[in-house]
């Protein structure tokens, strides 16, 4: 799905037809699920989208990368640079982005993230949802 839109309350979404990155909203800041393909897509397509949404990019806390693929954690290492956003990945994608080679299938040409959190089954990430959506 491409586009930006408001899923519901305080989830939001944006895509560019390949793959997508979906935000939730808190009083406490932005929590994103992916990063989109690149710096450049991070940069020209997701920071875009989520004004276009009437959210602030510099209020992402933390991306969270579902996997270690590129097209999951390309922006990632921009945002964490450009607005100091934590990156959590699980321990075994650390370690396979640690050891895969640029130009492999798993990191293509994109530079992995600092390893940042390492994210565990069952842990809890709390940021505070707005009073509104909470109906």
């Amino acid at each position: 799905m491409a586009g930006t839109t408001r899923a519901f309350d305080n989830l939001f979404f944006v895509g560019n037809g390949f793959v997508g990155v979906w935000i939730v909203k808190t009083s406490d800041g932005l929590i994103l699920f992916d990063s989109g393909e690149s710096t450049d897509e991070a940069r020209d397509h997701l920071v875009p989208g989520i004004q276009q949404l009437g959210l602030d990019p510099k209020q992402i806390r933390y991306v969270i990368v579902t996997h270690a693929h590129w097209d999951h954690f390309g922006g990632a290492k921009y945002l964490h640079d450009t607005y100091g956003a934590r990156v959590g990945l699980g321990a075994p994608d650390w370690v396979l982005l640690s050891k895969e080679k640029p130009g492999s299938l798993e990191r293509g040409d994109k530079t992995p993230p600092d390893k940042d959190l390492v994210i565990t089954d069952g842990q809890t990430l709390t940021l505070a949802i707005p009073p509104s959506s909470c109906t």
